[in-house]
């Protein structure tokens, strides 16, 4: 008897939104900028990562895959720093974070 995996990662979604980020990086890297991986111990629901661009702007990265949602925790969380003045962008998609590194 064949047995199945029915996690996230055994369908392929956490692989997908990882080459996502990864090519986010490389993608801020070669224009100058940073994309720093968020941890936060004991704090649930904060952004993925930080995106350093020059002139102080930092911007706030949630990734998602395609049909991936977000959960009232992050959604809590992007409000709290939006208050604060940070901009916070959900990503779902390469051409998403071009624009945002482009402008």
């Amino acid at each position: 008897m064949i047995q199945r995996r029915h996690s996230k990662q055994a369908a392929g979604f956490v692989k997908r939104e990882s080459l996502l980020e990864a090519w986010c990086r490389e993608y801020a890297i070669e224009r100058g900028f940073y994309l720093l991986k968020w941890v936060s111990p004991g704090t649930a629901g904060v952004p993925d990562r930080m995106l350093l661009m020059p002139g102080g702007k930092i911007v706030f990265i949630e990734f998602k895959r395609t049909l991936g949602k977000t959960s009232p925790t992050q959604l809590l969380w992007h409000e709290r720093l939006r208050v604060l003045g940070f901009d916070v962008l959900i990503v779902k998609d390469k051409t998403t974070f071009a624009k945002l590194c482009n402008v």
